[in-house]
């Protein structure tokens, strides 16, 4: 892609919107990217989608309990780009580009760790590794946004994966459709119907996201036959009450989308003014579920500290005298997650 053309610069950025601060300021570890049609698309002063995406120098306060891996992806590493965390499922870091960095990414200190797209012989080794594990059942595409990828090289990952797995479910998950619609082509949903069954999960945080550009491409995902899904991160300032939660997922199931994830902020190193406080979650979804049909309400979870996997909240967590949490595995072990 042509960056002139179709990504806009940080100091173009900082002097569209008229933002306070200097548009040299630098993210820890994250490069900044937005598609110019993106800023276009909302140009009003301090909108909940922007923000997302532009850099602050809080990103350089990092907390003792902060993580550049919170997740402990590395531990359960099996290639540079392939996660077997769960036996019946494989996570695939196809890429680390993205057509807009989100700033409270929990990938950003290990984006820049894969180069660029997944070759054919890295491909290939991902497909032998896949096709030696006959429990995996799902296999998730991630990065980066794997539909950054061109469809050539989309095609090529599909049919090694398929090969190599022919009745596994593959999920795309991707924010392309919010950050990047007009990359939803005929084209590339013909290319990927030919590896189905296949699910895509977009990441969506606040229903201005919802725009006519995003609805047209997320219409055109639906019309080719995908069944969609949705994941939400809860961010401070962004989506943290009570009627921005409502219109998000009630015009998601208007569009044909289910909810599926509300996800606790992460404790990433340099995302603390994105985190909205557990406590202040478990209230919100309380009123979530007064509120939404059951088909409506997502499923409220945090992953827990020390690679310990995901926790269905409120079930999944009790408050200690400290004012923190201690979450709840499945398996009965625990991890603790602060109460900022």
């Amino acid at each position: 892609m042509n960056d002139t053309n179709v990504f806009i610069s940080q100091k173009e950025l900082f002097s569209l919107y008229n933002h306070a601060g200097s548009p040299d300021t630098q993210g820890q570890g994250l490069p900044f990217r937005i598609p110019r049609s993106l800023a276009e698309r909302f140009p009003e002063k301090n909108n909940a989608v922007i923000r997302q995406f532009i850099p602050s120098p809080q990103e350089t306060v990092i907390l003792p309990y902060e993580s550049p891996d919170p997740l402990s992806e590395q531990t359960f590493r099996k290639m540079p780009w392939l996660v077997h965390q769960y036996n019946s499922r494989v996570l695939i870091r196809a890429t680390d580009q993205c057509a807009a960095y989100c700033r409270f990414c929990y990938r950003r200190a290990i984006q820049t760790q894969v180069s660029g797209f997944l070759s054919n012989t890295e491909i290939a080794n991902l497909c032998e590794y896949i096709q030696g594990h006959k429990s995996i059942r799902e296999i998730l595409i991630s990065g980066g946004d794997p539909l950054f990828g061109t469809d050539t090289w989309l095609y090529k990952l599909l049919s090694g994966i398929r090969t190599a797995s022919k009745q596994s479910i593959i999920r795309i998950c991707t924010r392309i459709p919010i950050v990047l619609p007009e990359r939803i082509t005929d084209s590339l949903l013909a290319t990927l119907k030919e590896f189905g069954p296949l699910v895509f999960v977009v990441h969506c945080n606040h229903a201005d996201e919802l725009d006519k550009q995003s609805r047209t491409a997320l219409d055109t995902i639906r019309q080719h036959g995908f069944y969609v899904v949705s994941q939400t991160v809860l961010l401070k300032s962004i989506n943290d009450s009570v009627s921005a939660l409502i219109n998000l997922f009630t015009e998601l199931y208007r569009l044909g989308i289910l909810p599926y994830y509300l996800f606790q902020g992460d404790l990433t190193q340099g995302t603390s003014h994105f985190r909205t406080p557990l406590s202040k979650g478990l209230s919100l979804y309380n009123e979530l579920r007064k509120n939404l049909s059951g088909i409506e309400l997502p499923r409220y979870a945090v992953d827990a500290p020390g690679g310990l996997g995901k926790i269905y909240l409120p079930e999944g967590c009790t408050q200690n005298g400290d004012g923190n949490w201690f979450l709840k595995t499945p398996d009965g072990k625990t991890a603790l997650y602060p109460e900022e």
